[in-house]
């Protein structure tokens, strides 16, 4: 779904060091503006962070180990009450998939 995309985006912008950017964590009463936390960082066009966007997803995050947790927003093993997700493929060998807690 769109919503788990955006989620997805935004952990990204949370923990990626290519991202050079530090979002807060979405946590009960942090929703401050994204504005005055950025300050006067240098922008990267929307190619460049795409294409890091794929490569964190692709090459850095562990799928069979981690969980996308915005409320958190840094990088860790999923809590109890968000398990990790699997997939048996052909041949019985299991793959990480995306498991995304919902913050609100």
């Amino acid at each position: 779904t769109t919503y788990a995309w955006n989620l997805l985006a935004v952990y990204f912008l949370q923990v990626s060091a290519e991202s050079d950017s530090h979002m807060p964590p979405i946590g009960a009463g942090s929703l401050q503006p994204v504005v005055s936390v950025l300050g006067d960082r240098p922008q990267k066009s929307v190619a460049s962070l795409f294409r890091d966007f794929v490569a964190f997803y692709a090459r850095d995050f562990d799928w069979d180990r981690e969980a996308i947790s915005v409320r958190l927003g840094r990088r860790a093993l999923p809590l109890e009450t968000l398990p990790l997700h699997t997939v048996t493929l052909d041949g019985g060998r299991k793959q990480g998939v995306p498991s995304i807690e919902d913050p609100f």
